[in-house]
């Protein structure tokens, strides 16, 4: 059985929908801390897989900051070569720490970023 190509050629992009969320419609504790997930070396693993299969990520503002801070504390590794976007209508479109905020409709976005080559793409937020 062989691996699947690093490019989809002649196909559309898949998007790979990823939420945090618990049962009560949140994933902090109300402190907005997430000190209750660890990742582990078994963790570490399944995440650089997952990362080696896209080159695309998409998120809200608020998953954006966090995501921020993971990256500064090295809960998850820099992504040279990722294209990381922010759909956000409080944040002005444009580049802001390594992401490139964009607005406007997530559906319109993403059918576009589909019809471009390359890997999968992620799109993930949290509770809200």
């Amino acid at each position: 059985m062989s691996e699947r190509p690093f490019y989809n050629r002649g196909m559309s992009r898949k998007v790979v929908l990823g939420f945090g969320i618990s049962l009560d419609g949140y994933i902090a504790r109300r402190n907005g801390n997430l000190d209750f997930l660890v990742i582990d070396k078994e963790g570490e693993s399944v995440m650089a897989d997952f990362l080696s299969k896209i080159d695309t990520t998409i998120m809200g503002r608020k998953t954006a900051a966090g995501w921020v801070k993971m990256r500064e504390s090295g809960e998850i590794p820099e992504t040279p070569g990722m294209a990381n976007y922010v759909v956000s209508r409080r944040w002005k479109p444009g580049k802001r720490e390594g992401f490139e905020v964009v607005s406007g409709s997530l559906t319109a976005f993403v059918r576009k970023l589909k019809r471009r080559r390359g890997k999968d793409i992620y799109l993930g937020g949290g509770g809200e």
